[in-house]
This record gives structure tokens, C-alpha cells and sequence, in this order.
């Protein structure tokens, strides 16, 4: 009997499929737990789909507008140098010119390719939104602030479906934040990212020793993997000025599990070459052959471009990576273009971090303003994550019981969510 050809399976499938099972038998621990044994074996917590719909912002390959890869005539230097037709065309509109970037952020954001933003949060919505997270958090995992016994489904990256926190939406409509974007964007219509948030127990707790009166010992209670340096960003096709950023809810000192980053690679000069030795084969990246058997290829073919994650392979840049802490209602914000990643939190503190990054509301990107509408109307998970890529299908709708962000949004805020058109 002849052998049918079968389509490789995923890493980390067969964790997947049992976390699926757990997940429709209703025990949602037990779910949580093979989830993350999944992903930490490189699963991307999805299921093989129609390719038409995985991404939010993909062509046709025959669109003759599709982009073409490494088109170094359309590709230039990101930086706030905003032309006298710029800084008119966000004059008119209201709080898009709101936020005065100094002279020494201007340069230090061109040069590092990240910017650390002071207190642009107020501290009393921070509060409010680390609140809001711990209740949604013990209602979806069971997750209690200082019981290490119920953290574990946060082992690992700490991310959690938490998509529609009252609080967050109050971030997202921020003016100063819509300001910070419609200029690196140079763009005043914009649709605001509906992403999720991330909550990294301490690596120790001080707890009271029963043997001694008012002592405490630190225990140790969780065990945090590190994710991969990547960009969110295709590095073949730089057609697009993209920004990321993220809130820090609380103090994230070195130590705490926050925000890295290699600075300076996002510079094109630095981007091509990177692009020229991975097509040549000179990374480290082990692959598998039909056999099974690791190698390292000669030459390395490009990602496609629906590709919009991709793990960074350099180890000479890696080496330059820096931490970056961050205090209580800071915004960092980086171009997709830097090599990023956030660390283990080895500290006995809560990191409690939520992203938040705009877009243009233009017709590339119109798909994914229809889901962000959708999501804010609905309460209901979105779809696709703000760079394009699916969002996983599990917990997509239990946040909706109950959701209405009808008196909590602002005019501002509704143009945002795309409840109402610019």
C-alpha cells in the first residue's frame, strides 16, 4: 500500500488538540495548562484556516498593488521631522498635535528606535485598570493576587484574554496618546489597536514564617520561560511606517519581566543587512529535513508576505539587547522595524503591562477597523491582533456578558473604535 503525502503537523500539536478537549469538557485549568505546554513548543495556538482569512490585511498574490519584498525604492528613514503640509494637515484636527515631543525625544527615538514616554498615564485610571485586570483575571483563570497557588496558568509569556477592561479604553481614547501616534504616523484618522494585556506574577513572594513572630521568608512560585527577541513587523516589506506601544501600570524595575530591546537596528542600513545574511544562511537557525534531521541551510529563503512575526536570528545584535524600566503610567514606544521581547519577571512584584498602538483608518487597513468595531460593540474577542496576524479562538467571547463602553467613550474615543467615521 502506497504512503499518502500528509501535511507536517505543528509543533506542539498534540498538547494543542488535548488543550482543545479540556477546553469543551469545561475545565478550563486543565485547558490553560496543555495551552501553554503548546505554545511553549513553538505552537501558534491556532488552527489550520482558510488562508484567505488569516490575515487582516492580505492580497491577493495577483494584486498588482501587492507589495514586492526588499523594494528598497520605497523604503525610507522613520523619524518626527514633520513637513509645514504635515503639521497644517493635523492642525485640523483636535488633539492631534496635542503632545509636544522635545527636541532630545525627537533624537532619541531616531537613533535608539524606542522612547520612553514620562507618566503620560494618569495614575488613578493605572490603579483602576491593574483592578480591573486581577477581577477579570480570577473570573476566566481562577487568578488570585496573592495566592501563588493559583498562578500558574501565567506561567510563560503572562499574557491573558483581557481585551475590554473599562479602564482600557480609557487608555486607548487618551489624547496624548492619539497625539504621539498621529505624528509618528503623520496620519490624524486613526483606528486605536484592540490588544491584550500582561500579567507576570513575582518570581518570590514574601510570606510569614510560622516559626518565627512577624518574620517573613520568600518563597519561590513560579517558573517564567523567556520569549524570543522578533519584530511584529515583516523586515522585507518596509513599505509602512508601524509603532508599537505599551503601558506600564505599575513600577517595572530591571528584574521585573518588562520591555526589551535592541537598539539601533531599526535603521535601514542595519535592516538590509540582516535581510542579506539570512538570505545567505550566515544565522544559526537549525531547520528539519523530510527525514527528520537537523541542519542549517545554505541559504535561507525570505518570509512570505502575510508573514508579520518573525523571530529575530542575529546574535551579534542580540548581544546588544538592553532592558528597559519603566515607572508607574510610563508609555514606551518603539518602531516594528527594532527587534523587541519582554524578559522573565524575577522580582517578588506583579508586572501588569497593556498595549496599546494606532493605525491609519485607510483602506488597507479597513478590514481591521471593521474588527475592532466589532469587538468594542460586542465585547467579543477580536479577530486578528493589530499587526494582522490571528488571534487564537479560545476564550473569544466571555468577556461579552455584560460589556457596554457606550458611557465611557469620549467623541475622540468613538472615531477610534470606529463607532463613528472620522
Amino acid at each position: 500500500m502506497e504512503s499518502v503525502s500528509q501535511k507536517p503537523q505543528k509543533p506542539g500539536w498534540e498538547e494543542y488538540e488535548k488543550a482543545k478537549q479540556f477546553e469543551r469538557d469545561g475545565d478550563l485549568k486543565s485547558a490553560v495548562s496543555w495551552y501553554r505546554k503548546a505554545e511553549k513548543l513553538g505552537h501558534d495556538l491556532q488552527d489550520d484556516i482558510d488562508p484567505e482569512e488569516q490575515f487582516a490585511y492580505s492580497q491577493s498574490e495577483d494584486d498588482p498593488s501587492k507589495p514586492k519584498p526588499a523594494d528598497e525604492s520605497v523604503e525610507k528613514e522613520d523619524n518626527l521631522d514633520l513637513s509645514d503640509e504635515t503639521i497644517e494637515t493635523l492642525s485640523k484636527y483636535e488633539d492631534a498635535l496635542s503632545y509636544k515631543f522635545t527636541e532630545e525625544q525627537k533624537k532619541f527615538l531616531d537613533d535608539n528606535g524606542y522612547l520612553v514616554i514620562k507618566n503620560v498615564i494618569p495614575h488613578d485610571i493605572c490603579d483602576q485598570m491593574i483592578k480591573e485586570c486581577f477581577e477579570r483575571a480570577h473570573k476566566l483563570w481562577g487568578v488570585t493576587r496573592m495566592n501563588h497557588t493559583t498562578w500558574a496558568p501565567l506561567e510563560g509569556g503572562g499574557f491573558i484574554d483581557i481585551w475590554h477592561a473599562p479602564a482600557y479604553y480609557k487608555i486607548r481614547q487618551l489624547p496624548a496618546l492619539y497625539s504621539i501616534f498621529a505624528q509618528l504616523l503623520r496620519e490624524p484618522k486613526l483606528t486605536v489597536s484592540m490588544d491584550r494585556v500582561c500579567m507576570k506574577p513575582p518570581a518570590f513572594l514574601d510570606v510569614p514564617d510560622p516559626d518565627s513572630d512577624g518574620a517573613t521568608f520568600q518563597r519561590f512560585t513560579t517558573e517564567q520561560g523567556e520569549f524570543p527577541i522578533h519584530t511584529d513587523m515583516n523586515l522585507w516589506y518596509l513599505q509602512e511606517t508601524k509603532y508599537q506601544g505599551g503601558v506600564a501600570l505599575d513600577n517595572c524595575p530591571i528584574g521585573g519581566g518588562g520591555f526589551r530591546c535592541v537598539p539601533g537596528f531599526h535603521k535601514l542600513e542595519h535592516v538590509r543587512e540582516y535581510r542579506r545574511r539570512f538570505e545567505a544562511g550566515q544565522f544559526h537557525f537549525i531547520s528539519t529535513d523530510a527525514a527528520g534531521n537537523k541542519r542549517r541551510p545554505a541559504k535561507m529563503q525570505p518570509p512570505s508576505a502575510d508573514s508579520v512575526f518573525e523571530f529575530f536570528l542575529d546574535d551579534d545584535w542580540k548581544e546588544k539587547c538592553i532592558e528597559v524600566p519603566l515607572e508607574k503610567g510610563d508609555f514606551v514606544v518603539w518602531n516594528s522595524r527594532l527587534p523587541h521581547s519582554n524578559l522573565p519577571n524575577t522580582s517578588d512584584r506583579w508586572r501588569v503591562h497593556c498595549y496599546v498602538r494606532f493605525v491609519a483608518a485607510d483602506t488597507a487597513h479597513q478590514r481591521y477597523r471593521e474588527e475592532v468595531k466589532r469587538a468594542a460593540e460586542t465585547g467579543a474577542k477580536p479577530k486578528f491582533y493589530s499587526t494582522g496576524n490571528r488571534t487564537s479562538e479560545y476564550y473569544d467571547k466571555w468577556e461579552m456578558d455584560g460589556h457596554d463602553v457606550s458611557s465611557i467613550l469620549t467623541p475622540l474615543g468613538r472615531k477610534l473604535v470606529a463607532l463613528e467615521n472620522w
